[in-house]
């Protein structure tokens, strides 16, 4: 894990991220009108981008293939989960699909940077040296 001055409060907003990512994803669903084709689909992508951008900000690089492999298990276990739920839920491939291109997403612009977003910020704000 990086050296972070605010590590619990960064875990915490993961945690509730992950959480809320979950809720979402296993609500039952309610029936309303997309606002454009596949939007559910962009919806994924974007939780997923959200997710990997915080998870890789928080470790090493070495760590990047790793925690990268635990958002697409997760979001495989998100569809094996509405797969069993009996309420307006459907797994689909093309939802994992679109985890997958979020955390890709998320890895290429972890790459692109030289040091963790977070890293920025509280040096940013002054919490670190």
């Amino acid at each position: 894990m990086r050296e972070l001055r605010w590590r619990w409060f960064w875990l915490a907003s993961g945690t509730a991220l992950v959480l809320l990512v979950t809720w979402l994803c296993l609500r039952p669903s309610a029936g309303t009108a997309q606002w454009f084709p596949h939007a559910d689909k962009f919806q994924h992508a974007a939780a997923f981008l959200g997710l990997g951008g915080l998870l890789l900000a928080l470790f090493e690089r070495r760590h990047y293939a790793v925690a990268c492999i635990v958002l697409l298990v997760f979001g495989g276990a998100i569809e094996v989960a509405q797969y069993l739920m009996p309420y307006g839920r459907s797994a689909e491939w093309a939802d994992l699909a679109a985890d997958g291109l979020g955390v890709v997403l998320a890895a290429l612009v972890s790459l692109a940077i030289q040091e963790s977003w977070l890293q920025r910020i509280e040096r940013w704000l002054g919490a670190r040296g």
